[in-house]
């Protein structure tokens, strides 16, 4: 244990650490900021969920289901507890209060889930379905939640649409659909072959 803490972990502390001196330094401008953000979260991540995703087979899919169920009622407690905590104990606003869950209560599973998972489990599919399940569910659900909970609250009619909004933005980024589009694959036991696996 000790040795996956040093080897494997504490460098991602150094580089989280290296990420905040080169932001208090102005090392990046903000355009070059969202672009390293849209490069993972547009391209690399999606790209690697769907590629681990489709490695497996329905009988590990089905395996999950229990982790689904628990990362969902965990990262929503949780949510929502950060939501709760900062409105009604701290007297924040409704807005505040709504983006004090989304920094508490989502997990950057899209930028440290493989980096933290893959020296201690492997690379096999089991570490990119649980990435895959937690970014679901953290890019369906609760950014979506904070999203509702921070924008304007003016009818019942306005409340529907924002949410509504807010979830069709969420299902369209890539980070979500294509681990959904690779479990549908694996569902319909669609594989693709040896030899154009080795490639991707």
């Amino acid at each position: 244990m000790f040795h996956i803490f040093m080897v494997d972990l504490v460098p991602i502390f150094i580089i989280m650490a290296l990420g905040y001196i080169s932001g208090k330094k102005n090392s990046f401008t903000e355009t070059q900021a969202k672009a390293f953000n849209k490069m993972v979260l547009t391209y690399a991540l999606p790209a690697a969920l769907f590629v681990s995703i489709t490695k497996s087979n329905r009988a590990e899919i089905f395996q999950d289901s229990t982790l689904t169920l628990v990362s969902t009622v965990v990262l929503v407690v949780l949510f929502m507890l950060s939501y709760f905590s900062c409105k009604y104990i701290f007297k924040r606003t409704k807005p505040e209060s709504a983006v004090c869950a989304l920094i508490a209560g989502s997990p950057t599973v899209g930028f440290l889930g493989f980096a933290v998972l893959e020296p201690i489990y492997g690379t096999g599919t089991a570490t990119g379905l649980v990435v895959a399940i937690v970014a679901i569910i953290v890019n369906a659900i609760t950014i979506p939640l904070g999203l509702f909970l921070l924008g304007p609250q003016s009818s019942a009619n306005s409340s529907d649409t924002s949410k509504l909004s807010a979830l069709y933005s969420a299902l369209k980024e890539p980070v979500v659909w294509a681990p959904v589009l690779a479990v549908c694959l694996v569902m319909l036991d669609i594989h693709f072959s040896t030899n154009l696996r080795s490639y991707i």
